[in-house]
């Protein structure tokens, strides 16, 4: 069985409240000035990632699957 970002997008430990409890949780504990550098390591498809650029921060995603890096260059085009 071929897994893809699509399916991992549907596991709870991917998505939904638990997930995004730990993205806020994340933000909210970074204790550095906006445009600082971040590291997003496994970032997967992004969410973090988008969110901390969001957020004002300047960072960089790295990740091993190559699967991950073009779901998330698929998604900065969207964004």
């Amino acid at each position: 069985m071929k897994l893809n970002y699509k399916d991992l997008e549907k596991d709870p430990v991917f998505s939904g409240p638990k997930h995004e409890f730990r993205q806020r949780l994340i933000l909210s504990m970074l204790n550095l000035s906006k445009g600082s550098k971040v590291l997003d390591t496994g970032c997967g498809v992004g969410n973090l990632f988008f969110k901390l650029v969001k957020n004002g921060y300047d960072a960089m995603g790295i990740d091993l699957s190559d699967i991950n890096i073009r779901a998330l260059k698929n998604n900065a085009k969207s964004k």
